[in-house]
């Protein structure tokens, strides 16, 4: 599992929870480059924690104003570089304001829930499932993923964009085969 950490300075602020809107993992670090995987979309639904034996997921929150993932590691079909980048739009909102939008969802157990508890901000998460079409072969793939992603959002102080990589994702064997995954 790779782990990764984001989390926001609250010494000049009024207290913080902070959310991410999407991520994507790329081959380059140009996030609008091909291929594309987003992972977390809809300002907060991690949907590569709905593939089929996945575990990748938003870890319990710890602090209101730090988000931890867990992704699980993963190869664009076809490619033999094994280096990914990661890009994640960020957003800090006051605790005061709560934005019912603005969500941390994970799918486990058949449902989606919230590491912030309230599940119900995660029901527009399974809403974009049922009004969307077949999602192409790749989505449903465990470890050979290549999509394409949304649209940018306007960015103010409590916004961010950030790229992490690169990281590399060696194929591993099976020990009943020997074939790579």
């Amino acid at each position: 599992m790779v782990n990764i950490e984001a989390s926001v300075d609250v010494a000049n602020h009024l207290p913080l929870s902070l959310y991410v809107d999407t991520c994507a993992a790329t081959l380059a670090p140009d996030v609008n480059s091909h291929p594309r995987y987003s992972f977390i979309d809809q300002q907060g639904c991690f949907r590569d924690s709905k593939l089929t034996g996945s575990r990748s997921s938003f870890l319990p929150r710890v602090q209101d104003e730090l988000l931890q993932i867990q992704l699980e590691p993963f190869l664009f079909h076809g490619d033999d570089r094994h280096t990914i980048y990661i890009t994640c739009h960020l957003e800090a909102v006051p605790i005061s304001k709560t934005d019912p939008v603005k969500k941390a969802c994970s799918y486990n157990n058949g449902r989606w829930r919230s590491v912030d508890g309230d599940s119900y901000v995660c029901e527009s998460c399974g809403k974009d499932e049922e009004t969307s079409s077949a999602k192409p072969a790749a989505y449903q793939s465990n470890h050979k993923r290549a999509l394409k992603s949304q649209t940018r959002k306007k960015r103010n102080d409590l916004h961010k964009e950030t790229t992490l990589g690169p990281f590399v994702f060696l194929p591993w064997k099976t020990l009943k085969t020997g074939n790579l995954k």
